[in-house]
């Protein structure tokens, strides 16, 4: 009987420990004042419209990523976050994105990537800076169908590259999408959305940093 209560505090230590290291762990995301973002991965992505298969989609890649510099800069990624100080660093996710060919980026069937993926694709991104808080969004599928975006919202430990949050966001808005380029405009919303949703969820009345959302 001995033998079996020592067994069941063991248990029972073990996942209250794993559990305040893994609290601790996304803590690290909302209290930490500073943040280094590394922009938008493309590497597993899919823009899901048949009317666009012979199109040179890779360009509009970067016409997105301008659009967005100028959208969501570190000023504006700061307040959506409550970060201090955002840095911004694209040259990781730009390494994965420019070796990428518009064959391979459109498609009539939606991509799935699982979130078991996200942790292998972290790990094989190259970083200058040496330690903090990162945060990166890996693109899933732009659907002209169902208007919608989808894709990884990730923050990580930059010294480890392991995984902190990742938070898997469908994107929906009324937007036509009648022009590729549409589809920058549909980045700034979903990021827009993620944000609410990322205050709403973690930033609670119990947590020192909590503010109402705007209705």
């Amino acid at each position: 009987m001995k033998k079996l209560f020592l067994t069941l505090l063991a248990v029972v230590a073990f996942f209250t420990l794993s559990f305040s290291q893994s609290e601790k762990l996304t803590d690290t995301v909302f209290y930490s004042g500073e943040m280094v973002f590394y922009g938008y991965d493309y590497s597993h992505f899919q823009l899901v419209d048949g009317k666009r298969m012979t199109q040179d989609i890779k360009k509009f890649i970067f016409g997105w990523n301008d659009f967005l510099d100028v959208k969501l800069n570190k000023r504006v990624l700061a307040s959506l976050f409550r970060k201090d100080r955002v840095t911004i660093n694209q040259e990781p996710t730009d390494e994965k994105n420019r070796p990428l060919r518009s064959s391979e980026l459109v498609s009539t069937a939606r991509t799935i990537i699982s979130k078991d993926s996200i942790q292998s694709y972290l790990s094989n991104y190259n970083f200058r800076e040496k330690d903090g808080l990162g945060f990166v969004v890996i693109f899933e599928n732009f659907e002209k169908e169902s208007k919608s975006i989808s894709g990884y919202f990730v923050f990580f430990d930059i010294a480890t590259k392991k995984v902190i949050k990742a938070d898997y966001f469908n994107s929906f808005d009324r937007n036509g999408y009648n022009r590729v380029n549409d589809w920058a405009i549909a980045t700034v919303i979903a990021m827009k959305k993620y944000s609410k949703l990322y205050k709403k969820k973690y930033i609670g009345p119990r947590n020192p940093l909590y503010y109402p959302l705007n209705p």
